[in-house]
């Protein structure tokens, strides 16, 4: 325990820490070895322990845990409901500092990855935003076609409706052009017969004269 928890404080020392201290040689485990002795370790206190106590311990350790609290007044560690409400302010109060001040370190790095995180993928956003726009006019390009599609499905078949009343007009309209122009040959025809009867009695009465 002694050397787990030597290697863990080099190994995850504090930001703030100057103290160079060497790290303890331990037994790595992967995570999936972690998981499987924690669940070892779990099967085996539902054997060996009654029903309930798993619980009524964890709720227990909960409830020392949250009323468990450093004392600045005191420097050590005390328990909140025991402790005056001076104490239990300043205890409070400066557990809020160190949240606060943890918040700001992590905000803090965030703000770094974020950064770097935007150069690194920048030119794959700036590909990302140009193929949605891209993507974007070709959509409403398609819905264009497709609604040009409609209409004029729409209107071939409207015209093939109307194809055999219209080619019946004009058929009427031909034929009736046909009769007007036969009328007119044989109007025509008659007056130029006409016209040399006499055209010839003309001449006979000029001769006679």
């Amino acid at each position: 325990m002694d050397n787990l928890i030597r290697h863990d404080e080099a190994k995850y020392k504090p930001d703030n820490s100057t103290t160079q201290r060497k790290m303890t040689q331990i037994d790595d485990f992967s995570l999936q070895e972690i998981a499987t002795a924690r669940d070892l370790l779990e099967r085996e206190v539902r054997k060996t322990a009654p029903d309930g106590v798993v619980e009524a311990h964890a709720e227990v350790w909960d409830t020392c845990r949250s009323d468990v609290m450093f004392l600045p007044t005191k420097k050590k560690f005390g328990l909140l409901s025991q402790a005056s409400k001076k104490d239990r302010l300043k205890a409070i109060k400066q557990e809020f500092e160190l949240t606060r001040q943890h918040i700001s370190r992590e905000t803090k790095k965030a703000q770094k990855i974020a950064k770097k995180l935007n150069i690194f993928l920048g030119g794959y956003n700036l590909r990302v935003k140009k193929s949605s726009e891209k993507l974007g006019h070709l959509d409403d390009e398609c819905k264009r076609n497709a609604r040009d599609a409609r209409c004029f499905a729409e209107l071939l078949t409207q015209e093939d409706a109307a194809l055999p009343t219209r080619v019946k007009i004009i058929t009427a309209e031909v034929q009736a052009e046909a009769e007007k122009e036969s009328a007119a040959q044989t109007k025509f025809a008659k007056l130029a017969r006409e016209k040399e009867t006499l055209m010839e009695q003309l001449k006979i009465v000029n001769e006679v004269i």
